[in-house]
């Protein structure tokens, strides 16, 4: 069952990366514009990629610098969307015991638009010079030989860039075999004047071992602890009465495999496609 739960994993991310990078080069794909937490976003990507950290774990830790504003205005979930992909490919290719670390800096700041530096650092195993200069090009891997070892189709890489580019930006990577890589990006945000990080607000709080002397927390993360916090936390094992469930999903493949993987957990559950059928539904069905 593993096996076969971790191939419909793959191929849903192959689909979802194919729909993406067609959206991307039609000109379709659209972006939001509203406030959202920067420190709770990133939070969210690191928790999105603990199933991808290998037996034995990798440090994971985040810097915020203190002059970056909590609440910004743009799209959070293309933003994840970047953020998700650099670190999932630095812990591909970060060996158990290694580090990645997230760090956000200001660059630029007019009077109501800033735009952040992102850094993705990782220990792992590197990037020849010739590969850096076409890795954000479609279908380009680092690992391209007929053994490859680690994962990956080559798109997601190349949809960052687009994203990043619509975002105002740009991005690229520093990196030397067997000295690990530096991915970086640039992106600007709307953001709110009197909403700006006070100067005591430059760590973010995760779960994981206490701060260091030098006051950085870090974000420590094994696969079996990651699965059972997020069981506990979404889907309690002895609930009184299970509420029914609606799901928003526009992609009807990941339609089906949530429908049923959410029966299969003993939940009553439809699916719509988007927030007008929500509203549709919740006037129909309790």
């Amino acid at each position: 069952m593993a096996t076969i739960r971790r191939s419909g994993e793959l191929l849903l991310t192959i689909i979802n990366e194919i729909l993406d990078f067609s959206k991307v080069e039609a000109g379709k794909l659209a972006f939001e514009n509203s406030d959202f937490d920067l420190r709770g976003t990133l939070q969210s990507c690191l928790e999105l990629s603990a199933g991808a950290v290998p037996q034995g774990g990798v440090d994971l830790s985040v810097e915020v610098h203190a002059a970056v504003p909590h609440c910004l205005v743009g799209d959070a979930g293309r933003l994840q969307q970047v953020i998700t992909n650099l670190l999932g490919n630095a812990i591909r290719f970060t060996e158990p015991g290694g580090s990645v670390r997230i760090r956000v800096h200001p660059r630029e700041k007019a009077e109501d638009r800033m735009f952040l530096l992102f850094e993705i650092e990782d220990t792992g195993i590197g990037i020849d010079a010739e590969t850096q200069e076409r890795l954000f090009e479609p279908f380009i891997q680092a690992d391209s030989s007929t053994t490859r070892k680690y994962g990956g189709t080559g798109l997601g890489l190349a949809i960052s860039r687009r994203l990043v580019e619509m975002m105002g930006g740009e991005i690229g990577v520093e990196s030397e075999p067997g000295k690990g890589s530096v991915s970086h990006f640039t992106a600007g945000f709307g953001y709110r004047p009197e909403a700006e990080a006070d100067p005591g607000s430059g760590s973010i709080a995760l779960r994981g071992p206490p701060p260091s002397e030098s006051g950085e927390r870090n974000f420590q993360i094994s696969p079996s602890l990651s699965r059972k916090s997020r069981r506990e936390n979404v889907l309690p094992e002895n609930p009184v009465q299970r509420p029914k469930l609606l799901l928003a999903e526009d992609n009807p493949v990941n339609q089906k495999v949530a429908l049923l993987q959410l029966r299969k957990l003993g939940y009553a559950a439809d699916a719509v496609a988007n927030g007008v059928e929500v509203l549709a539904a919740v006037e129909q069905i309790p």
